[in-house]
Order: C-alpha cells, then sequence, then structure tokens
C-alpha cells in the first residue's frame, strides 16, 4: 500500500496541469454521474423509451471517462491485471445518443434487430476488451504498454472520432428536418419538444469536431508523424470535452428536462 501510494504521488509530481486536472476532477465527476444514473433511472420509473436511452448515453460516457481517467492516472502501471479492463465503450455514445435522438422525436419508434447494424463496431471493439482481459496479467500488461499504445489507441481514437461526428451529424438531420417541417397546425408542445432537442444536441454537435480532429491527428502521428509529445494537449482537450459532455447530461439529468413530458 505504501508503495502504491509512493508511486501515485510521484506521478502527481511529474504530471502536468492537464492530468492533475483530469485526475483532481474526474473522480468527484464519476461519482456525481454514477449517483445521478441512479437518481434518473429511479426518477423516471416506469422507464419508457427515451428515458432508457438517455441513462444508456450517461451510461457510455462514464464508463469510457473510467477507462480515460485509469490510463490518465496510470492505474494499469500500479495495477497491471487492470489492464483492458472491459469497461471502454468509447464507440457507443454515438450510435446511443443518435437513438436517444430518434426516440425522442418519433413517439412510435422502436428499437427493431436491424437497427443492431449500428453497434456492429462497438461490440467487435468491447469483444477485443473482454478477449484481452481474459489474458494472463503480465502478458495483457504488456500488451496495453506496447501494442494497446503504438496500435490499438490511434485506431480506436480515430474510429471514436469518425463515428461521432457521423452519427451526430446524422442525428442533428433528423432534428433539422423535424424543425422544417414545423407549421401552423404544429402543436406548441412538439415545437418545444423540438427546441429543447437542437439546444440540448449543440454541446455534442460542437464537440464531436473535437473528437474528429483528434482521432485523425492521432492515428496520423502514429503511422505518419511518429512525433512524440511531452504534452499533447490536444488529446487533454479531447479528454476535457469528454468532461464536459458528461456535465452536460448531468445537468440535464438533475433538472429532469430529459424525461419526456406526458403531453409530447
Amino acid at each position: 500500500m505504501e508503495s502504491v501510494l509512493k508511486s501515485f504521488l510521484q506521478f502527481l509530481q511529474n504530471a502536468t496541469i492537464g492530468q492533475w486536472m483530469i485526475v483532481v476532477a474526474g473522480l468527484p465527476l464519476i461519482g456525481y454521474m454514477i449517483f445521478m444514473i441512479f437518481a434518473f433511472g429511479w426518477k423516471s420509473r416506469p422507464v419508457k423509451g427515451p428515458d432508457r436511452w438517455y441513462e444508456y448515453v450517461m451510461l457510455s460516457y462514464l464508463l469510457s471517462f473510467l477507462w480515460m481517467w485509469m490510463i490518465s492516472a496510470r492505474v494499469q502501471d500500479r495495477a497491471n491485471f487492470l489492464s483492458f479492463l472491459p469497461v471502454n465503450l468509447i464507440l457507443w455514445p454515438g450510435p446511443v445518443l443518435f437513438h436517444f435522438i430518434k426516440s425522442k422525436l418519433y413517439r412510435n419508434f422502436r428499437f427493431r434487430p436491424r437497427d443492431l447494424k449500428h453497434f456492429i463496431f462497438p461490440l467487435a471493439h468491447l469483444s477485443f476488451y473482454f478477449f484481452a482481459f481474459a489474458l494472463p496479467p503480465m502478458r495483457k500488461y504488456n500488451l496495453f504498454l506496447h501494442e494497446y499504445h503504438a496500435i490499438y489507441k490511434p485506431f480506436e481514437d480515430f474510429s471514436f472520432g469518425v463515428i461521432m461526428f457521423l452519427y451526430c451529424y446524422f442525428a442533428y438531420r433528423f432534428i433539422k428536418h423535424e424543425q422544417w417541417s414545423i407549421n401552423e397546425s404544429t402543436p406548441k408542445a412538439e415545437i418545444v419538444k423540438i427546441s429543447w432537442l437542437q439546444r440540448f444536441f449543440k454541446v455534442f454537435f460542437l464537440s464531436s469536431f473535437v473528437h474528429l480532429a483528434y482521432g485523425l491527428f492521432s492515428m496520423a502521428n502514429a503511422f505518419i508523424f511518429r512525433i512524440v509529445f511531452e504534452n499533447n494537449y490536444l488529446e487533454l482537450l479531447h479528454i476535457f470535452v469528454f468532461m464536459i459532455c458528461m456535465g452536460w447530461l448531468g445537468f440535464h439529468a438533475v433538472l429532469m428536462k430529459a424525461l419526456p413530458k406526458s403531453n409530447i
């Protein structure tokens, strides 16, 4: 226990300001989101379609950030058996957020077997983590230390950036399409709902540009430029944007604005 504390203090001593902020702000943010997921789930009973998808969005962001926090705090360096802990749902927020928007816009929306095509890559990605996590501790730690950072992580960042941007774009197109269809006969409750969804979704749509830029840069740097950064500020920005999105989700969960009104 003393060696773990000593190594953690040594990490904090050598950490950048960005890493300090991630480590210090990460733990209370993780606790806050765990509380909000349970509080939102309890408050939204009986569970309806949009409520369920909203919980999935919060959960996917929470677990993905937990993985980022573990890497930033170098948890795997002190507990190598946690390497490839299958909590990284980085490819899930885009498709899940897309289905949340559809379930809010269209009252008759139902998830059908053909919709599983949206989750092929997220399921394959999560399966890889389960497979790697089942390896012996030292073998998977060596895989995490070398191949993951050199090959898998750039592909992961690139895939997340592209998937998040595309699903945010298509979800925003759905919202704009419904906004363009508003006329004199449109119920006021429907206009309010579309207006709320547009405001709510802007943060994620704008953040998708940051994720896309970081994913493209991460891939290019891994296989073309090969620049070793002492401080990768774009990566820190990528994580901070993730934190903003989590705070935004929690903020709306606190106000219960994600709950569909009975007259909508």
